[in-house]
């Protein structure tokens, strides 16, 4: 089950990285 959130984590901080990247264009 602990592998799910980090899992899920790894996800929410790619997603949070590639919005950084969008708003910077």
């Amino acid at each position: 089950m602990h592998v799910r959130l980090q899992i899920a984590k790894q996800h929410i901080l790619e997603i949070i990285s590639v919005t950084r990247v969008e708003r910077e264009e």
